[in-house]
């Protein structure tokens, strides 16, 4: 789970899915918070587009992991 205005920290996440992906058995996903920054501020302050998808609260316990 990510959530943060600057790119760096989704692909830092995908570094870890990528190590943790190597576990036999392992199904590894990289989803996001929603972004509560109305857009106009999420522009000023430099935000840049997030590629993962945003998780819904329903979903989260359906995994037996979460790195935050």
């Amino acid at each position: 789970m990510i959530n943060h205005i600057l790119r760096h920290v989704e692909t830092m996440a995908r570094a870890v899915a990528e190590g943790a992906s190597k576990v036999d058995g392992a199904e590894v996903v990289v989803k996001r918070v929603p972004e509560t920054m109305p857009p106009q501020l999420f522009e000023k302050a430099g935000g840049k587009t997030q590629t993962a998808p945003v998780a819904t609260p329903q979903e989260l316990a359906d995994y037996d992991a979460i790195i935050f």
